[in-house]
């Protein structure tokens, strides 16, 4: 499994540098929403904050990163059963329409209940300040004091994004070696050191907020 993401980074390595050097087309927010109601509804939500643990929630996620993860998903280096068909089917336009539909959208997702008092203040101290003992920088030195992402940097909003989603990606993060790309290599050196213990309390933390608590 781990050769497999390896080389789906290396596929994604050549494929991104390739689109991310040609102009991007004009957007269109209204063809965007109607895209949305076709392709995204059935699993992300109307609003696109899904109340499914395992959905991600994009209503409002930065521009940058969600063009980036369709053309991730489009190119098949992001594996996904799920969002590779849908996404090998979307133009450079539709891409564009739709990031622009759901990076407006007003993020309005609740916090997730059930999340473990005890794990959420654990996660909250390593999301905030790190942990100097276990080599772990604080979450918030590139996602923000609130989690809210840094969209020129292509680091998206992760404050109350559906726990599921995070325990599943972060474990992505830790199985891939070399994305070939700073941010995502960035998050595999942090990924892969955290225990398993203290990956839940983080996702806990960030859990237990609410998507539309980061500006």
């Amino acid at each position: 499994m781990r050769s497999i993401l390896a080389s789906a980074a290396i596929i994604l390595i050549a494929f991104l540098s390739i689109t991310f050097a040609q102009s991007p087309p004009a957007a269109d927010a209204d063809r965007g929403a109607q895209l949305a109601e076709q392709q995204c509804l059935r699993c992300h939500h109307p609003g696109g904050d899904s109340p499914e643990p395992e959905q991600a929630r994009i209503a409002g996620q930065n521009a940058p990163y969600l063009t980036f993860q369709l053309q991730a998903l489009r190119a098949g280096a992001r594996p996904s059963e799920t969002m590779n068909p849908i996404a090998a089917e979307l133009s450079d336009q539709d891409i564009a329409d739709l990031v622009a539909f759901w990076s407006a959208a007003e993020p309005k997702g609740s916090a997730w209940d059930g999340q473990d008092e005890a794990a959420a203040e654990r996660g909250r101290a390593i999301f905030a300040d790190g942990d100097a003992a276990a080599g772990q920088i604080a979450c918030a030195v590139c996602h923000g004091d609130q989690g809210q992402g840094v969209a020129d940097l292509v680091i998206p909003r992760i404050t109350g994004q559906a726990p599921g989603y995070l325990t599943a990606i972060l474990a992505e993060f830790a199985a891939v070696p070399d994305f070939g790309m700073a941010q995502p290599n960035a998050m595999h050196v942090v990924a892969a050191a955290l225990s398993e213990t203290d990956l839940d309390a983080i996702v806990a933390y960030l859990a237990s907020q609410p998507w539309g608590a980061a500006p």
